[in-house]
Order: C-alpha cells, then sequence, then structure tokens
C-alpha cells in the first residue's frame, strides 16, 4: 500500500496545515514573515481587563437613563450612549416588558457591550509593544 504524501510537512509545530518555524509561517505555496513573535497571552489578559470595564459601563449608563427617567429629567447623552455603549438601541425593546423582561435585555445588552470592549482590548493588545521614548 502507498502512502499518500501530506500536502503540508510536518516540521516543528502544525497547525491545520502550516507549520509554524520561529518568527516565519512557511506552508508549500507561501512564505508569510511574521516581524515578531505571535503570543495570546498579551491581547487575551487585555480582552479580560477590557470587558469588565464594558460591563461597569453598561450598567452604569443603564442606571443613569431609569435614574433620569425616574425624576422626569430631559437629557440629551444620545452620543455619550452609542460612543460608549453601541448596543444600547436595543433598550427600546425594554419600553412594553416586564421587569424581569427589563432586567434580562439590560442583562443582554450589558454583556454584547463587554464583548464589544473585550474585541476592541484584544486587538488593542495584538499592537507591538512599545519600548518606551528613544534616548540619544
Amino acid at each position: 500500500m502507498l502512502r499518500q504524501q501530506p500536502a503540508w510537512r510536518v516540521e516543528g509545530t502544525y497547525i491545520a496545515g502550516i507549520v509554524k518555524r520561529g518568527p516565519a509561517v512557511t506552508c508549500i505555496a507561501t512564505t508569510i514573515s511574521i516581524p515578531f513573535a505571535v503570543s495570546m497571552k498579551r491581547p487575551l489578559r487585555w480582552g479580560v481587563r477590557c470587558a469588565p470595564v464594558g460591563f461597569g459601563v453598561a450598567l452604569a449608563l443603564v442606571a443613569l437613563a431609569y435614574g433620569l427617567n425616574a425624576v422626569h429629567v430631559h437629557y440629551d447623552l444620545d452620543a455619550v450612549y452609542l460612543i460608549l455603549w453601541p448596543v444600547s438601541l436595543g433598550l427600546m425593546a425594554t419600553e412594553n416588558a416586564s421587569v424581569g423582561g427589563q432586567v434580562t435585555i439590560v442583562l443582554i445588552l450589558s454583556i454584547m457591550n463587554a464583548t464589544i470592549y473585550f474585541a476592541i482590548g484584544f486587538l488593542a493588545g495584538c499592537l507591538a509593544d512599545s519600548k518606551g521614548p528613544r534616548s540619544g
């Protein structure tokens, strides 16, 4: 029985048909050079730190909205809400909802905001490390 040659060479770390050797990822067809070692530790750490901030921002903004509505104060913070909590548009679904439904909707929207903040933190963590100001 003849053994079929795989479409990739298994040298180093095998990742879905790609062979990773240090800073270069080599495939049969192409070679991609990466200027820095790829590690997910830093981006995940940034994302995990930003997610609770997004959840807290959402809860603070919903407390502000419900508090100001309770005392019938007119406020024009729509731009602030859309920048800090983009999915706050979903609060429109709470207008005719029961108290339990309102709590559920607010928690779902807060988790969605935490996910957005996680993604932003993850992408920020993927940026190259700063070595500080150059001396000289």
